[in-house]
């Protein structure tokens, strides 16, 4: 990873006047992972400094992570609301998409 580190900041330094989408994304990832120590060296940051909303794929940088128990998740959540009735029909009244790092908790009320 460090070398990656290296690259990226020569790549940053030297087309910074780039202002595509993919360049952004580029020195987004760059700014989560590592950070610049003294005389311009690259370091990687310590596990507990990267955020879960970090860039988890550069394919979709909405995605986030997520680690519950022993569950570990990169992606979305997805939350089905439907009524349950042992008569008649049962029907999906919301569906919520989020990033995976959002609490199962931030579903109920907008569910409801």
């Amino acid at each position: 990873m460090q070398p990656i580190g290296i690259l990226i900041y020569k790549i940053l330094k030297l087309y910074g006047e780039l202002k595509t989408d993919l360049f952004f994304l580029l020195g987004r990832v760059f700014e989560e992972q590592y950070k610049v120590i003294e005389d311009s060296q690259i370091e990687l940051r310590p596990k507990e400094e990267i955020s879960a909303s970090s860039v988890q794929s550069p394919h979709d940088p909405d995605s986030a992570y997520r680690n519950k128990g022993d569950q570990k998740v990169k992606g979305y959540s997805v939350n089905i609301t439907k009524t349950c009735s042992e008569k008649g029909l049962n029907l999906i009244t919301n569906v919520i998409v989020d990033k995976a790092n959002k609490p199962d908790t931030a579903f109920v009320a907008p569910a409801i």
